[in-house]
């Protein structure tokens, strides 16, 4: 079987990285080249990885600014937003409008992520933090070893159905070896340590 794998543009999950991140956590979702986006704050620091940067989401005063400092990158895509938007929104929005299905985003989980992501039902959506792994979804289903972690974070006020889990402190544990499945009737994050 050959080591090379062949996807079509657009079913690859997209990287965005809107947040401190080193280029070794960036590394293995580089492997499938995916459509590069990066907010002008984390601009710098993924410049100095010496990677492909497809599209910068910014500030649209600063747009100018950004495309000369890329000119080395082009052919790129300036995603301009008033100073009172949120960045990811806006990448997230530019990626649904161009049918993307997935996207992976390195950034600190905070409340306005999760938030805003669950606004793009559209889009699989995983948020890799330092220590948690995010996905957005309404329905998990994983074998997991006994004791292992989980997290969840309700989209929105609703019910989900768990099996083969229990509530413990800061979160759910698996009761069993064996398959755990989390339904929910809205989409729901599941964070799992990495």
């Amino acid at each position: 079987m050959s080591s090379h794998h062949f996807v079509r543009e657009g079913q690859e999950p997209a990287l965005l990285i809107a947040g401190p991140a080193s280029l070794q956590q960036a590394e293995p979702l580089l492997e499938w080249v995916p459509l590069v986006i990066v907010t002008e704050e984390a601009l710098d620091h993924v410049q100095a990885w010496g990677i492909k940067i497809d599209a910068v989401v910014c500030v649209a005063a600063h747009a100018t600014d950004i495309e000369l400092q890329l000119l080395e990158q082009m052919p790129f895509v300036v995603l301009p937003h008033s100073p009172a938007d949120d960045p990811i929104a806006r990448a997230l929005q530019h990626l649904a409008t161009t049918r993307h299905s997935m996207v992976n985003i390195l950034a600190p989980p905070t409340e306005a992520i999760f938030r805003r992501a669950a606004d793009f039902s559209t889009l699989q959506i995983t948020l890799l933090g330092a220590d948690v792994r995010w996905s957005l979804s309404t329905h998990f289903e994983k074998w997991l070893p006994t004791g292992s972690r989980l997290y969840l974070r309700p989209a929105d006020s609703h019910t989900l159905t768990m099996n083969g889990l229990e509530t413990v402190e800061n979160g759910y544990q698996a009761t069993h070896d064996g398959i755990v499945r989390i339904h929910g009737n809205a989409p729901f994050w599941v964070g799992e340590q990495v």
